[in-house]
């Protein structure tokens, strides 16, 4: 009992020192909380006194949603939280950080293991009597106000328990940090390390060579085996992207088995944290007070663990900004690990002149990112020149989201709809097994340089290997190789590719949606169909799809009309019609669509025809000084209005010739890029009376076939002479 008693005497004694802390505390938990509901609810009642309300249900809802806002997922307790872990975890234990405030805490008659629990819980016992007597205030002014509902109460609860764990998480980090240090800057740096640490190796780094270096790498599938930990790795990352999963699911045991793992994680972590503090407090020398770094033997590692990713990032940065300069890069490296360890050496020593001493961590560390970077430079692993074998493969998908239309999925379970990225849908409905085909795609350009093939196009290809693993690449394929159209058909058209690909496919999926529009354009008008369900427009389309063949798309076939079905739930869906679709084009028409119209001549009262000369705005960039073409030429800034030239047209005969050499500029599907001439911009401007121009009438955009400019565009657009001596003689200096 006396123990007992001593404890809580100890506790109660150790508060009272801390009250300074329990009073900013509640006065911030009280500006988290209480606050910002009060302030929202005095902006929409405001708006509701004042009349911008049509009805007092319209007020209502708004009021709750206020409470939602705040209460649920808010910014500023999760901001909160990680200050006052900070504060409440330096404020505790500030008497290390001072020799004599030390000397008379460890003379007081009470054990090392007792110490650490009464300041440790303290701290626990200030975040969280502030905190939830600060949400328990804003429930109950939300509850008088009529303003909560029992799902915002359930998210409430939700939002503070997601929190809570967050804090104690970094409360223990903190406690971490202070056992290793001897003042607070070095506490707060220590506490920035570690928080980061991890975050700053995966996203700064490893992400940014690989994505530099290899240029088959791939960020659009991840991997099925993905966890919280490898997906958010630092816990701010962590605890601002949890919530952003349930901002639209009303089902609360959903949104608590969507977080309860960041929970859990962030207890475990906090857990362990703890454990290595209590550790460290225990072992910490007496003498530690006021030194950057408490143990001695601990300094070469946290040299190495601190010099490796500075001088990988310095490194990074030198590569960037030189235009992927290695050798710079690696000196750059080489240099600041030496820079970087010759002061933290002194900062170690506390002495200036001390900071050549202990060089083997700092070329240690110098050795082990050089090492790095030249697994990254020379592709050590062959990471850039993978290729599986067909035969090792059991199935795979192909994820180009330029291909024929957009999608915007999404996924409906239990009443409650989430938003899914491309590639987690192609992930669970695209399996191909052409393996041969996808494979001879591969290794054909695998040597090659992107830049160098005349239509390069990437798409990002997901290997299903039959050992269980997952393998994301780019593949670069060359749309303009007529000799790679049998392998991309035998990809593309198949009838696994569509289903894959294409929500609409699958509609099956959005039955607890509903339609909202559906609209149809050919490039120069647009209809809304009237109808309640796209099921057979979706089966027509989807039939179709299955006999096209993407070689005669590669080779020129253009859309001529595109749909596009929005529903309730704002997901969209978008595809293209070919000459040929005899299905989708019988459904239109028994909807009342005129599938034959075309622009003609008689619809159109001017074409206005922008040549913008690209290779002479591209060779005035790169032959031209930054003042300019010589002494007395404009500066490059104001080339570029000299450069583009324009023409209009009346004249039906050549006003027919121009629309029979293009296609609509809002028609095109990706695939035929290489037969579109992207130098001129044609400007259709509909007849509607002797008073309009290109600036108040009807236009719509179209471009030229490569090959098809008529003579007399190319001869009425072409640049002045002064400009193309002026790039000339720039060439001519060079």
């Amino acid at each position: 009992m006396t123990s007992k008693n001593s404890f809580w005497a100890n506790r109660a004694e150790n508060m009272k020192r801390r009250m300074t802390i329990c009073i900013f505390a509640l006065l911030g938990q009280l500006l988290v909380y209480p606050t910002v509901l009060i302030m929202y609810y005095s902006r929409i009642q405001a708006r509701f006194g004042s009349g911008e309300y049509a009805s007092e249900l319209i007020f209502k809802n708004q009021m709750q949603q206020a409470t939602n806002d705040a209460l649920c997922f808010s910014v500023y307790p999760v901001f909160m939280a990680c200050v006052f872990a900070v504060l409440i975890a330096m404020q505790g234990f500030s008497f290390l950080y001072n020799r004599r405030k030390e000397d008379m805490y460890y003379s007081v008659p009470v054990s090392m293991k007792k110490r650490f629990r009464i300041i440790y819980g303290n701290g626990l016992l200030i975040y969280f009597v502030t905190s939830f007597a600060s949400l328990l205030l804003s429930l109950l002014i939300a509850l008088f106000q009529g303003a909560i509902i029992p799902r915002i109460f359930g998210r409430a609860l939700i939002s503070y328990l997601f929190t809570s764990g967050f804090f104690f998480a970094v409360y223990s980090m903190v406690i971490v940090a202070v056992m290793m240090t001897g003042n607070a800057l070095f506490s707060i740096l220590g506490s920035v390390c570690l928080m980061f640490y991890v975050a700053v190796w995966k996203e700064l780094i490893l992400s940014s060579y690989k994505f530099g270096f290899f240029e088959r790498a791939t960020g659009s599938l991840g991997s099925k085996t993905e966890t919280i930990l490898s997906n958010y790795s630092s816990y701010l990352s962590m605890v601002l992207n949890g919530p952003n999963q349930v901002s639209s699911i009303r089902n609360l045991g959903e949104v608590l088995k969507i977080l309860m793992p960041y929970v859990v994680v962030w207890v475990v972590l906090g857990a362990v944290m703890t454990y290595v503090g209590f550790k460290l407090f225990m072992k910490r020398p007496a003498e530690a007070a006021g030194k950057a770094v408490v143990f001695t033997s601990s300094r070469p590692i946290l040299k190495i663990l601190l010099l490796i990713p500075l001088s990988l990032l310095a490194g990074y940065f030198a590569y960037d900004l030189t235009e992927k300069n290695v050798i710079l890069m690696a000196a750059t490296i080489a240099i600041t690990a030496l820079l970087v360890g010759f002061v933290l050496e002194a900062i170690f020593e506390e002495d200036i002149r001390s900071f050549y001493c202990h060089l083997t961590p700092t070329i240690v560390a110098m050795v082990v990112a050089l090492a790095i970077l030249g697994i990254y430079r020379f592709d050590v692993f062959h990471f850039d020149s993978y290729v599986p074998k067909p035969e090792q493969i059991e199935s795979f998908l192909v994820y180009d989201p330029q291909y024929l239309s957009s999608n915007d999925h999404w996924k409906y379970e239990n009443g409650t709809r989430k938003w899914i990225s491309d590639g987690e849908f192609l992930r669970e409905h695209m399996f191909l097994t052409d393996t041969e085909a996808i494979c001879a795609l591969a290794n054909k350009t695998l040597s090659v340089k992107p830049d160098d093939l005349e239509n390069c196009h990437e798409v990002s290809v997901l290997y299903r290997l039959k050992d269980g693993r997952e393998i994301a690449r780019v593949v670069y394929i060359d749309f303009a190789d007529e000799l790679s159209w049998s392998f991309i058909d035998r990809v593309y058209s198949t009838p696994e590719y569509i289903e894959g690909n294409y929500q609409l496919a699958h509609m099956e999926e959005l039955q607890e949606d509903s339609l909202r529009t559906v609209t149809y354009t050919n490039g120069f008008s647009s209809q809304n169909l009237a109808i309640s369900s796209p099921q057979e427009l979706s089966d027509a389309w989807i039939k179709d799809m299955k006999g096209l063949k993407i070689s005669s798309v590669l080779n020129g076939k253009q859309p001529i009309a595109q749909l596009e079905l929005s529903f309730r739930s704002y997901a969209w869906l978008s595809f293209y019609i070919y000459d040929g679709f005899d299905n989708t084009i019988g459904v239109l028409q028994k909807l009342g669509v005129d599938t034959d119209r075309k622009l003609t001549v008689d619809d159109v009262q001017a074409i206005k025809v922008t040549n913008y000369h690209e290779d002479l705005l591209t060779d005035l960039n790169n032959y031209s000084s930054d003042s300019g073409l010589g002494a007395e030429a404009k500066p490059v800034e104001y080339f570029y209005d000299d450069v583009v030239s324009e023409a209009e047209y009346e004249d039906p005969a050549l006003l027919q010739e121009i629309l029979e050499a293009a296609t609509a500029d809002g028609l095109r599907d990706g695939l035929s890029d290489h037969k579109i001439d992207y130098d001129y911009e044609i400007t259709v401007l509909l007849k509607g009376g002797e008073n309009i121009s290109f600036e108040s009438g009807q236009t719509y955009y179209f471009r030229f076939f490569k090959g098809r400019v008529p003579d007399f565009v190319q001869r009425d657009t072409k640049a002045s002479q002064e400009i193309i001596d002026a790039v000339n003689a720039l060439k001519g200096e060079q």
